[in-house]
């Protein structure tokens, strides 16, 4: 399974197939930990701070269940859509966030060559939608 993001909705689901045991995961985000994100992750702390907040998500999650394999991907979501097509299209699922409506499309379209499942969400504050 690949993510791409690690905005709270994006870690929250993760977070929801991690628990009862998801097999393996990949989180694809270039996002640096800021003081802001304090407040809006719970799967940051203060000592995540300047940190790629993929890789302290991993960490934080693969801690919630030892049977579960995972790995952060310090990599823009838009460069990864772009270059790493393979990745994609032999994943069983991917969930992507907060994606414009073009690389929605993209991605879009190399999932469904394949028949692998996507999951687009979008949030703005206290509402989102999943697509």
């Amino acid at each position: 399974m690949i993510v791409l993001g690690t905005t709270a909705a994006a870690t929250e689901t993760l977070k929801n197939l991690v628990l009862p045991g998801i097999g393996h995961f990949t989180i694809v985000d270039d996002h640096i930990v800021s003081e802001r994100d304090l407040g809006q992750n719970f799967f940051v702390d203060s000592s995540s701070i300047g940190k790629p907040q993929c890789e302290v998500v991993s960490q934080f999650l693969l801690e919630m269940n030892p049977d579960v394999k995972g790995e952060g991907f310090n990599l823009s979501i838009k460069e990864f859509i772009d270059n790493h097509h393979d990745r994609i299209q032999s994943s069983q699922l991917v969930i992507a966030c907060e994606l414009t409506n073009s690389y929605a499309s993209h991605l879009s379209a190399l999932c469904h060559e394949r028949n692998i499942p996507l999951i687009l969400i979008r949030q703005y504050g206290m509402i989102a939608y999943l697509r």
